[in-house]
């Protein structure tokens, strides 16, 4: 169905194409054939000023696609003789949109053919239009212009090719001034706004896209196929619209501008590049841009992507794809938007990655990221306090509606308001003193005890919807005091409370900053003392920071400054509070765009200060780990065979191990008889078919299959693969290794898949049976009773060895 529907739809493109060409060259042939002689106009015609001002209002306002049938139809009642220059006004200053060019064309059209002064002013009158500049303009005013003198372009191309202008020199001059604009803007010395760089480029780039086949000679590539009914599309021409020396002209003109767009692209990419670095030495340095270079960089970035995009449009429509510079990437750059995002180098031969998560699985994610919206499960507002804000608001709507201007107001009115605010606020102030005096609430008590069993993401999310209902000033500050004071051998509990903080800060935004600023007032105090005490304290305010970073409550900038201040006195506690930093959110750090580099310059200063210092083996290994911890040791990874391989040989395993099957059998058997069955080929497809336990174990009777298929073209393939697979039987007979087992278990079963197939005879079958039965003690009789004592002591055939009895059962369950 789908391929269905993209056929129609590209039927339907292809007849309103053919439709629009057919009615140009219908225009064309009337527009020239008006040249030679005009229709003589009715004496019915209306020319009254009323009916013929009303038509040039129209033109002015409702030039579209959709009123060109009743202005055709209007057109033809009215003598517009008297109102040439009118006219030509309306049309030349009508809001235009691309969309609405075919229209303006046949309303040309129609009056060029009945009034021969109507052409040269309306191509002198849209020349002025598209030359002129002002003085001044602002930035709308600007982008408003350059569209409008693309729109006067791309319809005097449409005005050319249906017969109007006659000239070509005309539009050539316009597009040489376009080109040589650009061109002498490069020149000048103080060149440097760049949104004054090609800023025709994309007027050039629409142009060449309307009209490259018929003004420019361009053959135009598309990847639809064309209907048999509909081929003379390619066929239709417009006739000699212009000559090969002309078009050429045209081309050379535009390749001209290309070519200078793609020079001034690299260096605009170098300038980029530049700016990228130095944004990179910043952050190593300070650890962030200020907004001023970010502004900076973000102008040039988009300037360079405009850039790019115009350039590239224009070398596909010219057919010079190969002539567009090659664009070579940093590595070590810092590129910034409307956040910033970082590409880093090469560390230890291996490139850091950084993912769009900093977090390593989707359950940590899930954790951290996905908050609940409490608004958006059914409570209502009064619980946020948000009927107080209404309140407030519908008070002030209600004074700003009933206020008269200033000059109206008595003084007395405006001291009575300004005294009864003032009471209001003190009454605020007495219900706060009365509300710290009441005693603590109950519910609040109880959620608080039930805080420390709140254990998974369920019961504290619960917890802090409970928490909504006594929603108040005093309870909120009684929850913050208490979440602050969580036991400090209970850290397991941080998590949880910091998430709890996390989803009510998204309604109640006096928890989160409160409790930020308590810990790292603490967090100095404990830093300043410089005692050797209050080691789980320290640890318990780290952690609990860390996952406040973690849950974006926390500023990175404030943790990171702590990292450094333990860094600047790294001995005793402050080693501890540092891997504990490290372990809590130090991966989370490195992983983020915004605080890679420091982070990374952090931990590599700690590791530095490591090696310097001769640590305690317990404080040795503690910082080893959490160094670890952020940025994981390298694995070495083992070379690929596969690598090394062909692609005939890549391809023989994919047949062989992957697309092998009871319903592909048949293929795959004629894909390797069209293998080059030289000696190189053929022994690498029997080593892939011989390799059973690379394979599964049920398409064993497929490769049996394979191989029966193949002896009939290839009668040395059947010799080949059952000598070897008889001398790999009796190789594992002789290794006797327990991992090997396996292997022999399925060359057995291959072994019988052979002979179901008739590739081997029966003997064989039986010869390997008595060679199960009887390795090892080949000289073996049942009446000798010494024999027999050998027989139970034999290395080959130990008492206690009964696999053999299971490849024997193997056998016979494949066979017998």
């Amino acid at each position: 169905m789908s391929q269905s529907a993209e056929e129609d739809a590209q039927k339907k493109e292809l007849d309103k194409a053919l439709k629009e060409k057919q009615e140009k060259m219908e225009l064309r042939v009337e527009n020239l054939a008006a040249n030679s002689k005009r229709e003589v106009l009715s004496n019915n015609l209306d020319s009254s000023l009323k009916k013929n001002s009303a038509f040039i209002k129209k033109l002015r306002g409702g030039l579209t696609e959709d009123q060109k049938d009743s202005l055709c139809k209007e057109l033809l009642s009215l003598n517009l003789s008297r109102y040439i220059s009118e006219v030509v006004t309306a049309i030349a200053e009508a809001k235009l949109k691309m969309n609405d060019i075919n229209a303006a064309v046949k309303i040309a059209s129609m009056i060029h053919q009945r009034y021969q002064e109507f052409s040269p002013l309306l191509i002198t009158t849209l020349s002025k239009l598209f030359t002129s500049v002002p003085s001044s303009e602002t930035e709308v005013e600007k982008s408003n212009r350059l569209i409008k003198k693309r729109i006067i372009f791309r319809f005097m191309g449409e005005l050319l090719i249906v017969g109007i202008l006659k000239d070509p020199e005309i539009l050539m001059n316009l597009l040489k001034d376009l080109v040589q604009f650009d061109i002498h803007q490069l020149s000048l010395p103080n060149h440097k706004d760049k949104d004054s760089s090609f800023q025709n480029l994309a007027l050039v780039v629409s142009f060449v896209r309307s009209s490259g086949q018929e003004i420019f000679g361009l053959k135009k590539e598309s990847n639809r196929p064309i209907d048999q009914n509909n081929s003379n599309e390619n066929k239709m021409e417009f006739g000699t619209i212009l000559s090969d020396q002309q078009q050429r002209e045209f081309y050379n003109e535009v390749e001209r501008y290309f070519r200078s767009a793609a020079n001034h692209l690299l260096t605009e990419h170098k300038e980029l590049k530049g700016k990228e670095r130095d944004n990179h030495s910043i952050m190593e340095s300070r650890g962030e841009l200020s907004e001023s270079t970010i502004a900076q960089y973000d102008k040039l970035r988009k300037s360079f992507e405009k850039l790019l995009a115009n350039t590239t449009s224009l070398a596909e429509l010219l057919h010079l794809e190969k002539d567009l510079p090659h664009l070579t990437e940093d590595q070590n750059v810092t590129r910034v938007d409307a956040t910033i995002t970082i590409s880093f180098g090469e560390r230890h031969g291996t490139k850091d990655v950084l993912t769009d998560s900093p977090f390593d699985d989707e359950d940590t994610r899930s954790f951290y990221e996905n908050i609940p919206d409490l608004r958006s499960l059914g409570l209502p507002g009064i619980l946020f306090g948000d009927s107080d804000n209404k309140e407030k608001e519908e008070t002030k709507t209600e004074e700003s509606t009933t206020q008269q201007p200033e000059d109206q107001k008595d003084s007395k009115d405006q001291k009575e308001k300004e005294k009864e605010k003032d009471r209001e606020k003190e009454k605020e102030k007495e219900k706060e003193d009365k509300e710290s005096e009441v005693p603590p609430n109950s519910t609040l008590e109880a959620i608080l005890f039930k805080l420390p069993t709140c254990v998974n993401r369920d019961l504290i999310d619960e917890a802090a919807k409970e928490f909504c209902y006594i929603n108040s000033k005093l309870n909120r500050k009684r929850l913050v005091k208490a979440l602050f004071q969580v036991p400090r051998t209970q850290l397991a509990l941080l998590p949880y409370y910091a998430r709890m903080v996390a989803v009510l800060t998204k309604c109640m935004k006096d928890i989160g900053p409160p409790l930020v600023a308590m810990l790292e007032d603490e967090f100095y105090w404990l830093y300043k003392g410089k005692d050797q005490i209050n080691i789980e304290t320290k640890i318990k305010n780290i952690r609990f920071l860390g996952e406040l970073v973690k849950f974006k409550i926390c500023s990175p900038n404030m943790i990171l400054t702590c990292f450094k201040q333990c860094l600047d006195d790294f001995v005793h506690h402050n080693i501890d509070v540092t891997c504990n930093l490290c372990e809590s959110c130090g991966r989370y750090l490195y992983k983020s765009a915004e605080t890679h580099v420091r982070t990374k310059n952090l931990l590599e200063i700690m590791m530095r200060l490591k090696n310097a210092q001769n640590l305690p083996n317990r404080l040795d290994t503690m910082v080893e780990n959490a160094y670890y911890q952020c940025i994981p040791p390298e694995r070495q990874v083992k070379k690929d065979v596969v690598s090394s391989l062909s692609p005939l040989q890549l391809y023989i395993r994919k047949l062989i191990y992957q697309d092998l099957n009871k319903n592909t059998t048949k293929p795959i058997m004629k894909q390797l008889r069209k293998i080059n069955w030289n000696a190189e080929n053929e022994d690498y497809v029997l080593d892939c078919l011989l390799k059973l336990h690379k394979g599964k174990y049920n398409n064993v009777h497929l490769i049996a299959s394979l191989i029966a298929g193949l002896a009939n073209y290839h009668e040395i393939v059947t010799i080949k693969v059952v000598d070897r697979l008889l001398e790999m039987i009796r190789y594992f007979l002789e290794l006797n290794d327990f991992k090997m087992q396996q292997r022999q278990i399925i060359q057995m079963k291959f072994l019988g898949e052979l002979y179901n197939y008739c590739v081997i005879e029966s003997q064989l079958i039986f010869n390997t049976l008595f060679l199960l039965l009887s390795y090892g003690q080949a000289n073996y009789d049942s009446s000798n009773e010494s024999n027999n004592n050998n027989f139970s002591n034999n290395p080959l055939d130990p008492p206690n060895e009964y696999f053999r009895i299971r490849s024997t059962n193997n056998s016979f369950q494949r066979n017998f």
